[in-house]
């Protein structure tokens, strides 16, 4: 009783949902009367209406009692004991769903079916059933149930599900219509699935084979049988496409990483020629710097990591710019009158704290800032202006409100 629901009060709703219960329970039983499918001994809940509309079902079981056996052969007899067996089963599994729709519906309801002792006798359970919905469902709750089967009958079929899933969800409205009195032929069933099937191209050749059967051969099965088909054939299909234009994109993309691993190593190459004749640059400007009395020791150059590429090219280049400024200054008969007082007074070698960053201001009546490379910079290089703009770069970003900018050399500003 376990797979039962009880309820409180028959409803139209309660009463259908009994019967797909004990019906499951029932099919489980098999039964040897050759007109009950395979549906075991499920007919006990369901009227002949209903059980007409089941697949692979042409006609009613109807399982009566053998009359005494009065056969004189072996083979006879036992026809006789397998027609006897088959009606005590039947009548066993009749009990078992009488006694299932008693644990599904409260007691006070079957008062009217009951004899003078209480006993619930001489009805069958399709009787009980049918008693319990001509007693507690009005007509209005009848037809509001069947408004809502129609509605359901016109769902969408979806083709990320199996198609047998779309094509139950019909045949249990179909039933659950015909429980309540109302046809619904294979027909009806049909034309709901062309017209949802019409609506996706990859199946319209399968909707124009279909029209071409014989109208003999457009039954509920055959119609199921022939879309699963076409459905199963389409989704290889597709599924074989799909792997073509994975393979295709991967190629692709195969390609393109040549082509990109081509440019860095060339870009890498570009790098190196420069990065050399910078070194040689400042080796002949170290060179010609004017001999003071005795030794000298040249100065040190420290080579960054061969990783990174650009700070060891920024760093030469610094050494360079800074080797010529100071040539200038102490070449003979260099010009040091306050007249040039305008050039720089600074050099790229006193960034003397980590990360690029400085003790002494270069621009301290500057205060602009840059979203890229920080605070003490020249008057015209804000984050507008930016030459060197980083990823993410924000050109609105100021000293005030440096949207998560570089953080460089803005300690001056905290100490004013």
């Amino acid at each position: 009783m376990a797979s039962l629901d009880k309820v409180t009060q028959p409803t139209i709703g309660n009463l259908l949902k009994a019967q797909n219960q004990i019906a499951a329970i029932l099919s489980d039983y098999p039964c040897n009367a050759t007109t009950s499918g395979s549906y075991g001994h499920a007919f006990l809940i369901y009227s002949d209406t209903v059980w007409l509309t089941k697949d692979g079902i042409t006609a009613p079981v109807v399982i009566n009692k053998p009359a005494t056996f009065a056969g004189t052969s072996y083979a006879s007899r036992y026809v006789y004991e397998d027609m006897l067996k088959i009606y005590e089963d039947k009548i066993t599994h009749q009990k078992g769903a009488i006694r299932m729709i008693k644990y599904i519906f409260p007691e006070p309801v079957f008062l009217d079916l009951c004899d003078d002792q209480g006993q619930l006798v001489g009805k069958t359970p399709q009787q009980i059933i049918q008693h319990l919905q001509d007693t507690f469902c009005d007509d209005e709750e009848t037809e509001e149930e069947i408004l809502k089967q129609y509605k359901i009958m016109n769902v969408k079929y979806d083709p990320s599900e199996l198609v047998q899933v779309y094509f139950k969800a019909l045949q249990d409205a179909r039933t659950i219509l015909a429980s309540l009195n109302e046809t619904a032929s294979d027909k009806v069933l049909i034309r709901q699935g062309i017209d949802q099937f019409n609506k996706h191209m990859d199946l319209n050749e399968a909707v124009d084979d279909w029209k071409k059967k014989p109208s003999i051969d457009k039954t509920w099965k055959a119609f199921k049988t022939h879309f699963s088909k076409a459905i199963t054939k389409n989704n290889k299909r597709s599924g074989t496409l799909k792997e073509i234009g994975i393979a295709n994109q991967v190629q692709e993309q195969v390609e393109a990483n040549r082509d990109n691993t081509e440019t860095v190593a060339q870009f890498q190459l570009e790098q190196a020629q420069t990065i050399e004749a910078l070194t040689t640059r400042l080796a002949l400007l170290e060179a010609s710097k004017p001999k003071a009395y005795g030794a000298q020791v040249p100065p040190a150059i420290i080579t960054p990591p061969p990783s990174d590429d650009i700070s060891q090219m920024t760093t030469i280049l610094q050494a360079v710019m800074a080797a010529q400024t100071k040539t200038t200054q102490e070449s003979p008969g260099g010009n040091n009158t306050p007249d040039k007082e305008r050039k720089r007074q600074w050099n790229t070698n006193d960034n003397d704290l980590p990360n690029g960053q400085r003790s002494k201001r270069r621009h301290p009546k500057s205060d602009t800032y840059c979203h890229s490379c920080g605070y003490d910079l020249p008057p015209k290089h804000d984050s507008k202006s930016c030459k060197w703009k980083k990823d993410g770069h924000k050109d609105g970003a100021t000293i005030l409100n440096k949207m998560s900018g570089s953080e460089r050399n803005c300690f001056h500003y905290k100490s004013k």
